[in-house]
């Protein structure tokens, strides 16, 4: 029996220890005062393309009664949108505790501050107003059409017949290439899919 107990702790014992190896090859970093990991701990983790797997409710999860004021700090494509609030301007949300999302505020033009209710409740609705665009696909970005026109002094009228070639494009990379040749033009046709469909008939008038 005495043998059998020395046997029982000893594996216990190596057990515990592979665990605690296992747990130490997890890497992870601080950010804002949130854990990021290289591996999904649990379920639970979601990922940061920019530092890895967190637990969105962490501060809640270790402050007694959930003291922490939770968030949900939106992003939009451009700070004009910010007033507006239209959930078809948002290209990213994040729950957050009050505290980290007002600093993301004072640095971005483009992030504002949303409650709804309860934390629960706003931990809800942040999470599905992030997955309703990155299911979307190309809403992550705000897209135009770039119109490249057979003259420069065509770009003011802007007419369809004038057009040698038009493409879905960034905003941001559209705007880059405008500056490069007098004979682009960027437009927009309200949402994306709308710029989509205008910029792809025009592309093919003349094409």
């Amino acid at each position: 029996m005495k043998n059998l107990m020395l046997g029982l702790f000893a594996g216990a014992a190596l057990l515990m220890g592979f665990a605690g190896d296992s747990q130490a090859k997890v890497n992870f970093s601080i950010y804002l005062g949130v854990p990021y990991y290289d591996e999904q701990i649990s379920p639970d983790y979601v990922y940061n393309e920019n530092h890895g797997w967190y637990r969105p409710d962490y501060q809640s999860a270790y402050y007694p009664g959930g003291r922490q004021s939770m968030v949900c700090l939106v992003t939009f494509f451009r700070p004009d949108q910010v007033a507006g609030g239209a959930d078809a301007d948002v290209q990213r949300a994040q729950v957050l505790p009050r505290r980290i999302a007002q600093r993301y505020v004072a640095h971005s033009a483009r992030n504002r501050i949303f409650t709804y209710g309860s934390n629960q409740k706003t931990r809800e609705t942040c999470r599905y107003l992030n997955s309703l665009h990155n299911q979307q696909q190309g809403n992550n970005q705000d897209l135009v059409c770039l119109v490249s026109f057979f003259d420069a002094d065509q770009v003011s009228a802007g007419v369809d017949a004038n057009v040698e070639r038009a493409q879905i494009l960034p905003r941001r990379v559209a705007e880059q290439r405008v500056g490069l040749d007098d004979r682009n033009r960027i437009f927009v046709y309200g949402s994306n899919q709308k710029t989509r469909d205008t910029c792809r008939y025009l592309d093919g008038i003349n094409n």
